[in-house]
């Protein structure tokens, strides 16, 4: 209880000084709220940072595990691993260079992106002027 005491005659001391003092005041809140941002970014980074790098270790191991799959021999990425192989290249190496790059998100791997350019064949050109009545 005497801890308890204490801690509030501590925290009640400089009171006065914020209500008297406008500059203090402004200090103390700016910098309490300095400390919060930091905190709080500080969270944000550790929390989801860490979360979007597991997601990314993730996506390359399923990228890789496509890539290797006898199924999708007309993949990009296999090809160039298999001529990497044949050109002595080792295994290892031309594997991890063709999950660095993802041949569906690449630009030259062709624009399709599932939108359709809109509905243009049945969209009403709009009239100028006043509406009819």
């Amino acid at each position: 209880m005497l801890i308890q005491y204490a801690y509030a005659l501590l925290t009640m001391l400089p009171c006065p000084i914020w209500f008297w003092y406008p500059w203090a005041s402004a200090g103390f809140l700016l910098a309490v709220f300095g400390w919060s941002v930091y905190n709080g970014a500080t969270y944000y980074i550790d929390v989801f940072g860490k979360r979007f790098q597991n997601e990314l270790e993730a996506m390359k191991k399923e990228v890789q595990k496509w890539q290797n799959s006898p199924d999708l021999g007309h993949a990009e990425g296999v090809e160039a691993g298999k001529e990497g192989v044949a050109g002595g290249a080792s295994a290892e190496a031309s594997v991890a260079a063709s999950v660095d790059r993802i041949p569906l998100l690449s630009a030259d791997a062709g624009a399709t992106t599932g939108l359709d350019g809109g509905a243009t064949d049945v969209a009403k050109e709009r009239k100028v002027g006043g509406v009819q009545p």
